[in-house]
């Protein structure tokens, strides 16, 4: 058996379709990521020729579809500094024992990988790598634990229909001619584009005053910076300058928030919100969430998806309110630098 790191299209598809094989459009993103992703593939010793890294790319090519292709696993480093990983999926059909010495090295070569892209982030540092897995995916747990990772919340995933929302709530805001009249009603009140902003800069300087005090994951506390989760929304594919807002009253910034954009599925997921530290209490979460909702409706998007610290009551219950229900959830695994 050899582990190697897959850089061809059809290596990489391999390992993309073991990995989520119902998920198309996951599929397609994590490829989309290009040379950054750390594909890892354990094929079998039917391709096993042996030999020095330098023919990993000549081995990466043969596989394709190929039953040889034994597991896989994803290290995928963002420009917002997280790592987000993938732990080893094993191709099902395969004995209990080849399964078990498949994901051993896959997790050896995993760990490396991180240690790597952890030593050779100068410029963007890595903040932390981040896992996700079903509650009651417990083999998963299993495996990101044997490299590092500690498990440090539950998030709660939530969706909502916007244009069915609004069209019972107040029909006249759902029509997207008239949204950009209605929001430019209140003179205290004011939001600004990414690209209405003068200085970037300054706006990272607000993401970092959001963050200050969060109820996410308090445990992430000081190990992303506001600059960091700007240019990783930025470098989204998913990314719409629109739809990236700040909110200011009386020309002070109360509040950020900034929504991915999926035009095919029509649909949009809230990254992030966040409200300036000395400002809440004041609803403008609330404020800005229903902009956004209106902008994103102006734009034919129809469906919204956020996910959000399960202990996080206050803003589960901003959500509840503004109509949000529940969908699933998931268990967050982290992997601080050096911990591995």
């Amino acid at each position: 058996m050899k582990v190697v790191v897959a850089s061809t299209s059809s290596s990489q598809a391999a390992g993309a379709r073991l990995l989520f094989p119902l998920e198309t459009d996951i599929q397609a993103e994590a490829m989309a990521a290009g040379a950054e992703a750390r594909w890892l593939l354990a094929l079998s010793a039917e391709i096993d020729g042996g030999g020095s890294p330098e023919e990993h790319d000549t081995l990466s090519s043969q596989v394709g579809d190929d039953p040889t292709v034994l597991g896989a696993a994803l290290a995928l480093p963002g420009k917002d500094g997280v790592v987000m990983v993938w732990p080893p999926q094993v191709r099902e059909g395969v004995s209990e024992l080849v399964a078990q010495e498949v994901e051993d090295r896959l997790l050896e070569q995993l760990r490396n990988q991180l240690s790597h892209i952890q030593r050779g982030s100068v410029d963007l540092p890595m903040a932390y790598a981040q896992s996700l897995a079903d509650p009651e995916e417990l083999n998963r747990w299993m495996l990101l634990t044997r490299i590092g990772f500690e498990q440090v919340g539950n998030i709660l995933f939530y969706g909502k229909d916007l244009q069915t929302y609004w069209n019972e709530k107040s029909p006249e805001l759902a029509e997207p001619a008239r949204v950009h009249e209605l929001l430019e009603g209140d003179e205290n009140w004011r939001t600004f584009s990414l690209s209405d902003m003068q200085a970037p800069e300054d706006v990272a300087l607000i993401l970092d005053s959001t963050l200050q005090g969060s109820l996410d994951l308090p445990c992430l506390d000081g190990f992303r910076s506001g600059a960091q989760m700007l240019l990783g929304h930025l470098q989204s594919p998913r990314f719409c300058n629109e739809l990236t807002r700040v909110a200011f009253v009386k020309n002070q910034p109360v509040a950020m928030g900034m929504l991915c954009e999926d035009a095919e599925r029509a649909t949009v997921e809230l990254s992030y919100l966040g409200v300036v530290f000395g400002q809440r209490g004041q609803k403008f979460g609330q404020r800005l969430l229903r902009e956004l909702e209106l902008r994103a409706l102006a734009r034919r998007q129809r469906w919204a998806m956020l996910a959000v610290d399960a202990t996080n009551h206050f803003a589960i219950k901003l959500y509840e309110d503004c109509g949000y229900v529940p969908l699933f959830s998931r268990e967050v695994f982290i992997s601080f630098p050096n911990t591995p």
